[in-house]
């Protein structure tokens, strides 16, 4: 990585639940995803 890198910027985690006109088959993928391309800062969080 070329500096300066600010971490965060990549998210990922397993589908848990979809709204209403979204395929049911996304419910438990993997999914991964780059937020910058929209100017998103990133994010971080979890669930216990």
């Amino acid at each position: 990585m070329t500096p300066p890198y600010v971490p965060g910027n990549g998210v990922a985690g397993k589908v848990i639940s979809v709204g209403e006109g979204v395929d049911p088959g996304w419910v438990s993928r993997y999914v991964v995803t780059d937020t910058r391309e929209r100017g998103g800062s990133g994010g971080y969080a979890s669930r216990p």
